[in-house]
């Protein structure tokens, strides 16, 4: 079994690929206006504007926050009578909103919105990082059938961890528990943020964003692959910039 630590990110239209034998080296896959797979090496400084990382507006985010806190407060005082539910709304809108509403925003439109190739270029990548790893080689379109949609070795994703622990804070905070338990759970959560064995979070992190993917995208991902090993071929000793070449 060949392990690698393959570095890529996703794009709209393709996978880019970074070297490991030069930092500022990167190959990029694509789909060209005519629809066929293109492969390029690029400096990394020129895409690094040009990667997908849609947001929600600012503006939308506060408006969310105020609607919450001002809905909690409502609920929490005249109907449960509890305040710690206005208490946890309160540290949700200051802390934790923004990141999970963009999270929230990111997989929805990789997953059914205008941007499911996204999603399915990931589950592509992941699949052939896959069957390069155990093959040791580039896989075939149709050797790709039996591997995986989740790649084990993905980077660890610490915004979530960082959701995932200030969520379930929240939620414990509303309950009125024994001081006992909160003790318990606030550590159970801080381990969890702190180790993320066996990984859990990157599953979860990985079923938000991952659709099953077509022969198409497959066929980006194994030409990108081929792509990278040529670039790390050339890549070895004094490196020359792009436009020089």
């Amino acid at each position: 079994m060949k392990e690698c630590n393959i570095r890529t990110r996703i794009k709209k239209d393709g996978i880019v690929f970074y070297s490991n034998k030069h930092p500022n080296l990167c190959s990029q896959t694509f789909l060209d206006s005519s629809g066929k797979i293109q492969s390029k090496q690029v400096e990394e400084a020129s895409i690094k504007d040009d990667l997908y990382m849609p947001k929600v507006k600012q503006k939308t985010i506060v408006l969310i926050d105020i609607l919450l806190v001002v809905l909690s407060m409502f609920i929490g005082v005249y109907f449960i009578k509890n305040s710690a539910i206005v208490a946890s709304t309160l540290i949700f809108a200051l802390f934790v909103s923004t990141d999970f509403l963009n999270l929230l925003n990111v997989s929805y439109k990789v997953k059914f919105g205008k941007d499911k190739k996204i999603g399915k270029l990931i589950g592509a990548r992941n699949i052939v990082l896959n069957a390069y790893n155990d093959l040791g080689r580039i896989p075939t379109l149709e050797e790709t059938n039996q591997y995986s949609l989740f790649y084990k070795d993905v980077e660890k994703k610490h915004t979530l961890r960082f959701i995932f622990f200030e969520l379930l804070l929240c939620i414990e905070l509303t309950f009125d528990l024994d001081i006992l338990i909160h003790i318990a759970i606030i550590g159970i959560l801080t381990i969890l943020y702190l180790i993320d064995r066996p990984k859990v979070l990157t599953i979860i992190m990985q079923m938000l964003f991952t659709t099953r993917p077509t022969d198409e995208e497959l066929l980006i991902a194994i030409e990108g692959l081929k792509e990278y090993e040529k670039m790390e071929k050339t890549a070895g000793g004094w490196w020359v910039p792009i436009y020089l070449r």
